[in-house]
């Protein structure tokens, strides 16, 4: 039986419960907008295609701040971001750098925090 064959009675099967369906749902008024069984030879790229398991969404997708390390690197970067964030705690100071695609943070003593504050380049707001 050649492949063609399948999919024409595969076609008068669905076709035959879809009649039968109707038959038995005399009662409605509508009869049923389902349509017949059409079968489609599914090959591994459509498979692939439809598996949702590896896809990202990278359209508004967040990402986790970046602590960074080096007081110097920071102060660079202040150069492209909006504004910082400063928050005084008892023991550190932490700086929050919001640029466009991400936020970036910085932990010093109070001492440091003084000095990275005059040398950053963007707008500045104490929470």
């Amino acid at each position: 039986m050649m492949k063609t064959e399948k999919i024409s009675q595969r076609y008068q099967h669905g076709y035959r419960q879809l009649q039968t369906s109707n038959r038995n749902n005399s009662h409605h008024t509508q009869p049923a907008k389902t349509k017949p069984f059409l079968p489609t030879l599914w090959t591994r790229a459509h498979t692939r295609a439809h598996t949702t398991k590896n896809k990202t969404n990278t359209h508004n997708k967040q990402t986790m701040p970046q602590e960074i390390q080096d007081m110097e690197k920071f102060i660079r970067i202040s150069q492209r971001a909006e504004y910082c964030n400063i928050k005084r705690l008892k023991t550190q100071v932490k700086l929050k750098l919001k640029t466009p695609k991400k936020l970036y943070t910085h932990k010093t003593n109070p001492t440091k925090a003084e000095q990275i504050i005059k040398k950053l380049q963007c707008e500045i707001r104490e929470i």
